[in-house]
């Protein structure tokens, strides 16, 4: 018998979280998985990459973890096995659902970004109210999946969250949906004699391009060769930052 695997999301709007949920929705193996998409908010634009085979059900609902009334009755008619959110608040409606509908299935959350950027750039209190309740409920889900093992260590350190409910995965790549879009694009092309570095994403604080553009300074010293090119949306006046550190 095929495994139930609901994934969850506020809006899918375009964002680096909601690519990945949607490469990951996309490449399930449907003859292990039945897969349902709930979309808590109203839809964003990511909506259409996923495959038409899906059910999708949007409840247009304000705020994520206001949703987890709705979202309990859907998750008990759906039954599923396991729940999958890029997001805090997707993943607290869905914990809350669990609870108060006394429903049995796993819940793993991806998180997002580095907790110590968050606090060095205040984003994030170690002592405040929202920490104190993102830590209990993360503490109280089945698995919190890091991008990468320095992640997991510092989810280790902020939150106290022990070895058995993290793992550490690298982001997926949709292969076949690259290919298309350089299909799709094929009159761009980027000089040929120079080694190309392509850097992707929105264009402020929290990718910390402002590191990558100081450390590829030290390497075009060592090799004049090497051009970076950075590709995003930007936000704010942080691309006339990047370029005048460039």
């Amino acid at each position: 018998m095929k495994k139930k695997i609901v994934f969850i999301d506020g809006n899918l709007n375009p964002g680096g979280a909601e690519r990945i949920l949607c490469t990951l929705i996309r490449n399930i193996d449907r003859e292990k998985y039945d897969v349902e998409v709930i979309i808590t908010g109203r839809p964003g634009d990511m909506l259409a990459l996923l495959p038409q085979d899906v059910k999708c059900t949007v409840l247009n609902i304000r705020r994520s973890r206001y949703a987890f009334w709705r979202l309990g009755k859907m998750l008990k008619a759906i039954k599923p096995d396991a729940v999958f959110s890029v997001s805090l608040n997707s993943m607290q409606a869905a914990w809350l659902a669990r609870f108060i509908f006394r429903l049995h299935f796993r819940i793993s959350v991806r998180y997002c970004l580095m907790p110590k950027q968050m606090i060095r750039e205040g984003f994030m209190r170690p002592t405040s109210l929202r920490h104190k309740i993102d830590s209990f409920f993360l503490h109280h889900i089945d698995c919190v999946v890091a991008e990468h093992r320095y992640m997991k260590e510092e989810l280790k350190e902020i939150y106290h969250l022990p070895d058995a409910k993290l793992a550490s995965v690298l982001n997926p790549l949709d292969e076949p949906l690259i290919k298309k879009q350089l299909e799709e694009a094929a009159d761009f092309s980027l000089p040929e004699g120079p080694i190309n570095v392509v850097a992707a994403g929105r264009i402020n604080r929290e990718k910390g391009f402002d590191f990558l553009v100081k450390a590829f300074g030290e390497v075009v010293k060592h090799d004049s060769r090497f051009h970076l090119y950075i590709v995003g949306k930007n936000i704010g006046e942080n691309q006339a930052a990047l370029e005048r550190d460039a």
